[in-house]
Parts: C-alpha cells; structure tokens; sequence
C-alpha cells in the first residue's frame, strides 16, 4: 500500500513537471499575450500621432485666426468706403475660417478611420482659409497704400508722415505705422466730445490732432507718442468716463 502512495505521488509529480493545467507554482506569473501588448502599444502610438496632429492644425488654425483678427479687424466697424475688393477678401477670408473651425470641432469627435477622414478635411479648409488670407493681406496691404499716398499728397496731410518709409514719427522719435483717414476722424471726434480738441475732423493725423492725442494719453498714464495706438484707442474708445 505504502508502495502505491510512492508512485502515485510520482506520477503526480511528473505530470505537474510536464505543465499539466492545476499544477502551476502559485509563485509563477501568468504568461502575457505579447500580440495584446503589441496591439496596445500600436494604439497608443497612434493616439499619440493624431493628438500630435490635431495640436499641429489648431496652432495653424490659431494663427490665422489671430492675423485675420489683428489686421483685418483693424478696419473698424461702422467704417465707410472700404474697397469692394477687400470687404469680399474679408468676408471671404472670415467664412474660410468658419469652415475651418467647424472641421476641427468635428475632428475631436472622430475617432478611427473617421479621424483620417476629419483631419483630411481639416487640412484642406485650413489650406483655403491660407488661401483666402493672403488674398485678404494683398488686398488690405494695397489699400493702405494707396491711403499713405493719399496722405502724402494733401495739402493738410499730417505733419511727420515720411513718405519713404511709410511712417509715421510720433512726438517721442519713434516710427508708428500709418492710420486711415477713417479710423483718425473717429479719434478726432471722440477727442472732441472730451473736450481734448477744437480742430477739424478731417482724417489727418497732423499735429494739432496728435497734440491731443499725446494730451489724452498723458491723462490716461499712457505714453505720450501722440500716436493713436491699439491701447490708447481701446482707452479712448471703452471708458465711459469720457462721455
């Protein structure tokens, strides 16, 4: 009998040294699909590839939005006399930008080969909002232009305008881009209703209007260029305390 435990045990023994199934050591890992970790690992590559992808097209997005912003929306609202080719550059340029926005909000909906589908789009709407851009920048670019020479053929044009560097001099020495006669009448009459000037409102940026200008910046803590900046136009423009 004693015998018969012997080898009974054995065979046990031998066939859990074979690998039968039960007789694994309880201290053993179990075995790891390597083709599940491959397939993970290929997804999370991917994942990472497309998050990479989709940062690349909303900086680019972002980018153009901002230049559109900036440079176009200089020409203010309410402003008259805007080139029929610029206003549809604009118009044009704002639509294409639209249409781009929407693709990448779709693009963060989409996943698989959907995804590819929605970048595809992307790029494509990005690449004719690029288009549109630079149609928009040409048309803005001539269109000041013409307004400098303008400026530089009046009688009253203003008086530190260089014509050969298509600048102007503010009263501190430095050199500030140009402003259209549209955006200065605005300036001049608002400065009017302040009470910060009594000359006529007649576009030009000449001294007596950066005079008062430099006037109302020097009450505002603001740098005294005499130059209607972005900052001393928001000033001017949004406190109410000048009503």
């Amino acid at each position: 009998m004693g015998a018969g435990r012997f080898y009974l045990g054995t065979a046990v023994a031998l066939i859990c040294v074979v690998g039968a199934p039960g007789c694994a050591k309880k201290d053993e890992a179990p075995t790891v699909d390597e083709a599940q970790v491959a397939e993970q690992t290929r997804i999370e590559q991917e994942e990472s590839r497309r998050q990479e992808q989709a940062a690349a097209l909303a900086e680019r997005a972002a980018s153009l939005r901002a230049a559109i912003g900036g440079a176009l929306g200089q020409a203010e609202g309410g402003e008259s006399g805007l080139p029929a080719k610029l206003d549809e550059a604009r118009g044009e340029a704002r639509a294409r930008l639209a249409e781009a926005e929407s693709a990448l909000a779709q693009l963060g909906d989409a996943s698989g080969d959907a995804w590819e589908a929605a970048r595809a789009r992307v790029d494509d709407a990005l690449s004719r909002l690029d288009s549109a851009w630079q149609q928009a920048s040409t048309a803005l670019s001539d269109w000041e232009r013409r307004e400098a020479e303008a400026l530089a053929a009046s009688v009253e044009g203003p008086a530190r305008y260089d014509p050969a560097l298509g600048l102007i001099r503010g009263l501190d020495g430095n050199l500030y881009p140009t402003y259209r006669p549209a955006t200065v009448r605005r300036i001049q009459e608002r400065l009017r209703r302040a009470g910060l000037y009594a000359g006529p409102v007649h576009g030009h940026l000449d001294q007596g209007t950066m005079d008062a200008v430099a006037q109302f910046q020097k009450a505002e803590g603001l740098a005294a260029s005499g130059v209607p900046s972005p900052r001393t136009r928001h000033y001017l423009f949004e406190h109410p305390h000048l009503d």
